[in-house]
C-alpha cells in the first residue's frame, strides 16, 4: 500500500498561513507595547503633578528651581522625567510662573501630547497649548 504524504504545494501553503498569522501577532504586540509605554508616561506625568503640589504646599509657590527636569531639581520630578524620556524618547516640557501656576506636557508615542497643569487638568490631544505665559493645558 503506498504511503500518503503531503505535496510540496500543501506544505508551502501551511507555512504561508503560519507566517501570515505570526506577522499579525507581531503587529498587534507592537501596537500594545507602544500603548503601554504611553500609559506609563501618563502615570509619570501624574506623579510630576503630585510632586509639584507637594512643593507648592511646602513653599507656597510652584518653584521653578524645583519643578523641572534638570539634575538640580526635585529628585522625584527628575526621576519621573527620566522614566518619561525612556518611555517616549521625548523630554517633558515644564513651565512655571514661580507663583501659583505651572503646566507640563510631553509628546507620546501615538503622536498626541499629554498635559497636566496646576488646576488639576489633564489633557491628551494632537495639539496642546502649555507654554510660558499661559500655564494651562488647552
Amino acid at each position: 500500500m503506498p504511503k500518503k504524504s503531503f505535496t510540496l504545494i500543501e506544505l508551502l501553503i501551511v507555512i504561508l498561513i503560519i507566517a501570515i498569522l505570526a506577522s499579525l501577532i507581531f503587529v498587534g504586540i507592537s501596537y500594545y507595547k507602544g500603548k503601554a509605554k504611553d500609559t506609563r508616561a501618563e502615570v509619570n506625568m501624574g506623579q510630576i503633578q503630585i510632586s509639584a503640589e507637594k512643593i507648592h504646599a511646602d513653599k507656597g509657590k510652584y518653584d521653578s528651581s524645583q519643578i523641572c527636569c534638570s539634575s538640580e531639581c526635585n529628585d522625584e520630578i527628575v526621576t519621573n522625567c527620566d522614566e518619561i524620556r525612556k518611555m517616549t524618547g521625548n523630554d517633558p516640557e515644564i513651565y512655571t510662573d514661580d507663583a501659583d501656576n505651572y503646566c507640563a506636557k510631553v509628546k507620546l508615542n501615538n503622536g498626541n501630547w499629554y498635559c497636566v497643569d496646576s488646576s488639576g487638568l489633564t489633557v491628551e490631544d494632537s495639539s496642546v497649548i502649555c507654554a510660558s505665559g499661559s500655564y494651562k493645558c488647552k
